[in-house]
């Protein structure tokens, strides 16, 4: 997340300076805002009020004089208090996240968790005008969120089960290798002996358009 945080924040003062017709390469200080990088967490996972990440943690070797912090605020019900009531909006949506969660806890799927949880807030008044107008947008930012972290959470629980360390991902890569080039002599042969095209003996193979093309390469 550091990194990431300062990719964006270059991208933003380079926006600021074109917008503020700065000067960098001049001999005078050019004076730019102060960066304030915070992420605000909610996941499910256990985590500190508060955490900070370093981007000298991610150094190859240790190097002084660089760096750049990220503050990580746990968003969760019983954290941050002080934030949350100062910030109704916030406050009302780490509510409805908390109201989601527990109607899966209960059964429901997703979708109707979400629906229910935000007619939830709407009749308690939370967020209400904003959740009233914008009920469908936000219903599928939860949903594709969701399904986004789901994804995440399968890839990983797949990653764990099969033990796709870097060695059997090299393995697999090789694997994959050696399948397409004998498939690419399989080609090579009914071309040769059938006097077919490139393009008939991939179809007699019953390989499809996206492979032909991608075959067509290692011919």
């Amino acid at each position: 997340m550091p990194l990431r945080g300062l990719l964006y924040f270059a991208r933003e003062y380079e926006g600021w300076l074109a917008k503020n017709q700065k000067d960098i390469y001049g001999r005078a200080l050019v004076r730019i805002p102060a960066p304030q990088y915070y992420v605000l967490y909610n996941g499910t996972e256990q985590a500190p009020e508060q955490s900070i990440y370093r981007l000298s943690d991610a150094f190859a070797a240790p190097a002084e004089g660089y760096e750049w912090t990220i503050r990580v605020l746990n968003i969760n019900p019983g954290n941050n208090l002080e934030l949350l009531n100062k910030c109704e909006p916030l406050r009302g949506y780490t509510t409805l996240i908390t109201l989601i969660r527990r109607e899966q806890a209960a059964g429901k799927e997703i979708t109707e968790a979400a629906a229910a949880a935000i007619d939830t807030c709407i009749e308690k008044n939370i967020l209400r005008d904003y959740l009233i107008k914008h009920k469908a947008e936000v219903t599928g930012m939860i949903l594709t969120e969701y399904n986004e972290k789901l994804h995440e959470k399968t890839l990983r629980q797949e990653g764990r089960e099969e033990g796709m360390e870097e060695g059997l991902i090299k393995g697999r890569r090789e694997g994959r290798e050696e399948e397409q080039e004998k498939m690419a002599e399989a080609v090579r042969s009914l071309m040769g002996n059938l006097n077919l095209s490139a393009e008939e003996a991939m179809k007699l193979l019953g390989l499809s358009e996206e492979d032909r093309e991608r075959y067509m390469a290692l011919l």
